[in-house]
């Protein structure tokens, strides 16, 4: 037998709120500095150094590419 209306509406109701509560921004706000220094002494630290230093370089590089293509007639 199927639901009616009024049971479905309370059905999806009761599913809307758990994903309001879900969705809801936590009071406690985290603290941006408790993961500074976590990769100190790290043998792959260097290496995440050298990764995220390649892809600026490229992404800069691909960016002035775009504003060279960008400008021409």
């Amino acid at each position: 037998m199927s639901a009616t209306l009024e049971e479905r509406v309370t059905q999806i109701e009761a599913e809307l709120d758990k994903v309001k509560l879900t969705l809801q921004p936590t009071t406690q706000r985290k603290n941006p500095w408790a993961t500074f220094g976590l990769m100190a002494g790290s043998k792959h630290y260097d290496e995440i150094v050298r990764l995220g230093a390649e892809y600026r370089q490229r992404e800069r590089e691909r960016t002035a590419q775009e504003q060279v293509l960008d400008s021409e007639p």
